[in-house]
């Protein structure tokens, strides 16, 4: 995106990249923390419905009363590695999050 538009409003969307990755992270920490039981969870019912074809009104008929599994219920993707999907998450968004600063701080900078 920052490629098709005006140089001005392109730079200043790079800019802003760190912070809508930081705001990525911050929602993973709170999973990780209803995953590690540090605090409750913010949205209980918290499972995205799955959509069929039909009205609306057939749809909100459809959705569970609960979600199938709960948020505070990790998921592992790697049977042998204890780290969760939400810490995957927060783990590669601040990575990513320093990468994309250290990359937009100038190059005149970083030999100082």
């Amino acid at each position: 995106l920052a490629l098709v538009l005006p140089t001005r409003l392109g730079r200043l969307l790079l800019r802003l990249l760190p912070l809508v990755i930081l705001a990525d992270a911050a929602i993973a920490f709170v999973h990780v923390g209803v995953e590690a039981g540090w605090w409750p969870s913010p949205l209980p019912e918290c499972a995205a419905p799955r959509l069929s074809t039909g009205s609306i009104a057939e749809r909100l008929a459809a959705m569970p009363a609960r979600p199938a599994k709960p948020c505070d219920e990790p998921t592992y993707l790697i049977p042998f590695l204890p780290i969760s999907m939400a810490m995957m998450n927060l783990i590669f968004a601040l990575l990513f999050a320093g990468l994309v600063s250290f990359c937009l701080v100038p190059s005149r900078w970083r030999r100082a």
